[in-house]
């Protein structure tokens, strides 16, 4: 099912997660910025720091999706190979920014693919949006890593 993150600004300032079913609406139209809701943009490095929060908390980092230097998707074996590239990286956000911009120059990741240690398929995309097979569990994940890691 997918799901997208919303994120609400409560008085103390904290972010608490909210997670409603995408159907086919735009990551934009859950925005409501007079209710202090707002949609994570997640960026490479923010799916990076999510796959390191969750690998910290027992999760399998199964793959990074994203597209090449032309725009086009990685195939399987190149989001492999990306993957393998970057997990020995996985706990230098400063070793992963710099082969970001070397070896992986205008590589963009578009998604982390996570195996839970319940063994749920969790799937966190840019803007906000969840492939997940136990929504519960992903929200709790992800507001864990939403407070942890200050995403915006």
């Amino acid at each position: 099912m997918t799901n997208q993150l919303i994120l609400e600004r409560t008085r103390a300032g904290s972010d608490t997660l909210k997670m409603e079913p995408a159907d086919d609406r735009c990551p934009q139209e859950f925005e409501d910025p007079s209710q202090n809701r707002r949609v994570p943009r997640l960026g490479s490095y923010d799916l990076v720091r999510l796959a390191r929060f969750a690998k910290n908390h027992n999760y399998e980092i199964d793959v990074f999706r994203g597209l090449g230097r032309d725009g086009s998707a990685l195939n399987d074996d190149e989001a492999e190979t990306l993957t393998r590239a970057l997990m020995p990286l996985i706990d230098d956000l400063p070793a992963i920014a710099a082969a970001l911009s070397s070896t992986w120059v205008g590589y963009v990741i578009t998604s982390v693919q996570l195996t839970s240690p319940t063994l749920h398929q969790l799937r966190i995309w840019r803007m906000g949006r969840v492939d997940t097979d136990d929504p519960g569990e992903a929200k709790e994940t992800l507001q864990a890593a939403v407070t942890s890691l200050r995403l915006a």
